[in-house]
C-alpha cells in the first residue's frame, strides 16, 4: 500500500454554533455554546431536557422540495453540508457523467430514527396506509451516502457506517483506505438527527446522556464534571 498524503481541500458544517466552516469557526473561537433547553417536543415527562438542536435549517435553501421529501432530516443535514464542501472545494462534478473515481463515506450513529418514529406514530393512528411509502429508503443509514452519490454523480466506492459515537472518525479512516487503494474519497462525515423524545429518553436509561435540566449546561471536552455523549453533530470534510 502507497503511504500518500491526504489533502482536505473543503469543508462544510451544519451545527448548532454556526453552519458553514466560518460561522463554525466564529462559534467555537467566541466559546458559543449549542446546547440548550429541547424545543422539538414535551420533555416534561424525560430526565434529559437539553440538546444540541439545529434549529435555523432550512433544506430549500439548498435543494427543491421534491428533493427534501425524500430523504430524512439527517440526510438534508448531510448534503447540505456537502453542498458546502463541494464549493468550498471547487471540486468538479456531472451527475449526468458520474465519476468513477470517487467515492463518498460517511458515519451516523443512528440515521433516521427520528423519522422512523415519526411514521411510526401515523402507523398506530392511521394503519399502514398513512405510513409513507419510501419509509425503508428514507430512514436506513445509507440514504444519506447514496443521495450524496446519486446527487453529484460520485460513483466511486460509497458506504456508510452506524458505529455510534465514533462513526465520523471511522468514516475518515475507511476513506483513507479506500484513497490508498487509488480513488479520491472526497467525503468523509459525520450526521445524526437523534434528538428525538425516545432516542433521548433511551441514552438516559444507558447513562449516556447528561441528566441536568438547565439550559445551556453543554457537554464540554475539557471540564472535569462533564458526563454524556457528544453526538447529533454533522462535520463533512473533502478531501
Amino acid at each position: 500500500m502507497e503511504n500518500r498524503r491526504v489533502v482536505i481541500t473543503g469543508i462544510g458544517a451544519v451545527t448548532p454554533i454556526g453552519h458553514g466552516k466560518d460561522a463554525l469557526w466564529e462559534g467555537a473561537a467566541g466559546g458559543r455554546c449549542g446546547i440548550k433547553a429541547i424545543t422539538r417536543f414535551d420533555t416534561s415527562e424525560l430526565n434529559v431536557r437539553v440538546a444540541g438542536e439545529i434549529k435555523d435549517f432550512d433544506p430549500l435553501n439548498f435543494f427543491d422540495a421534491k428533493f427534501a421529501r425524500r430523504m430524512d432530516r439527517f440526510a438534508q443535514f448531510a448534503l447540505a453540508a456537502t453542498d458546502m464542501a463541494v464549493r468550498d472545494s471547487r471540486l468538479p462534478h456531472d451527475a449526468q457523467h458520474p465519476n468513477p473515481r470517487i467515492g463518498v463515506t460517511m458515519g451516523t450513529a443512528l440515521g433516521g430514527v427520528a423519522g422512523a418514529e415519526t411514521q411510526h406514530e401515523k402507523y398506530v393512528r392511521g394503519g399502514i396506509r398513512a405510513v409513507d411509502p419510501s419509509l425503508a429508503l428514507i430512514v436506513f443509514g445509507g440514504s444519506g451516502s447514496s443521495n450524496i452519490a446519486i446527487r453529484y454523480g460520485f460513483a466511486g466506492p460509497s458506504n456508510a457506517n452506524s458505529n455510534s459515537c465514533s462513526s465520523g472518525t471511522i468514516a475518515v479512516g475507511e476513506a483513507l483506505v479506500i484513497d490508498y487503494e487509488g480513488f479520491r474519497i472526497p467525503r468523509h462525515q459525520v450526521s445524526h438527527d437523534a434528538v428525538d423524545e425516545d432516542g433521548r429518553d433511551h441514552l438516559v436509561e444507558l447513562r449516556a446522556e447528561r441528566v441536568d435540566h438547565r439550559d445551556e449546561v453543554g457537554r464540554r471536552h475539557h471540564p472535569g464534571w462533564r458526563d454524556g455523549s457528544l453526538h447529533d453533530t454533522i462535520i463533512p470534510i473533502s478531501s
